[in-house]
């Protein structure tokens, strides 16, 4: 975080991918039952405080607009020793991504991105992103960024697997298929991943809308 600087630091020897060490010494980080819009789902959200008084900022129980699960575990590697032994795992965010004036919750797009694809295709989570963008007509248009490392023969066969997956995930995520399956709201782009300013890569990618004349 931009207000907290290093929260965690990655594991030499991880279990998990990202696993990270809590910088405990600097923050306190709990989780707590977070409603996730009017979809009924809840998450355990990251509420972080800072501990020591150089903090960059004051911050008692802050959300990060993260979820993830927090964890002690020894594993060995140099932080370990150092008394970092607190692990965090499966670090995600709980935003929104929304289409064609439907909402899906992030979770329901995380396990096509992450699994579903990957197991069909090859590649892993790193060469898929959902990216929502506007386009010249102002309409929402969802892209799917495939990594071009990744081989795809057909990618009618993508767009129908992505839609299928939403429609056996649930009742809301079903929704949402039918209305980007109509609207044709998403396409097939082969680009690499944008990853962001700070090193980080997000599997659902929102674009600045563009300001209105």
């Amino acid at each position: 975080m931009v207000e907290a600087h290093a929260i965690g630091r990655g594991c030499a020897r991880p279990a998990h991918l990202g696993d990270l060490h809590l910088i405990r010494d600097a923050y306190a980080l709990i989780t707590c039952p977070h409603p996730v819009g009017s979809s009924g789902l809840t998450v355990p959200a990251f509420n972080l405080t800072a501990l020591l008084d150089r903090a960059p900022k004051v911050m008692l129980n802050v959300q990060s607009d993260d979820y993830g699960v927090i964890e002690e575990r020894s594993c060995g590697c140099a932080l370990e020793r150092y008394g970092y032994t607190t692990h965090l795992r499966d670090i995600r965010s709980y935003g929104k991504l929304v289409g064609e004036g439907v909402t899906l919750i992030g979770n329901e797009m995380l396990r096509v991105l992450e699994s579903v694809l990957p197991a069909r295709f090859g590649g892993s989570a790193l060469d898929y992103q959902l990216s929502e963008e506007e386009d010249d007509a102002g309409l929402t248009r969802l892209f799917l960024c495939i990594s071009p490392r990744v081989e795809i023969k057909d990618e009618q066969e993508v767009t129908a697997l992505v839609l299928r997956a939403l429609s056996e995930s649930s009742a809301m995520a079903d929704a949402a298929r039918a209305v980007w399956q109509q609207a044709r709201s998403l396409r097939i782009r082969r680009a690499e991943p944008v990853w962001t300013d700070r090193g980080k890569l997000l599997p659902l990618r929102v674009q600045s809308r563009r300001p209105r004349s």
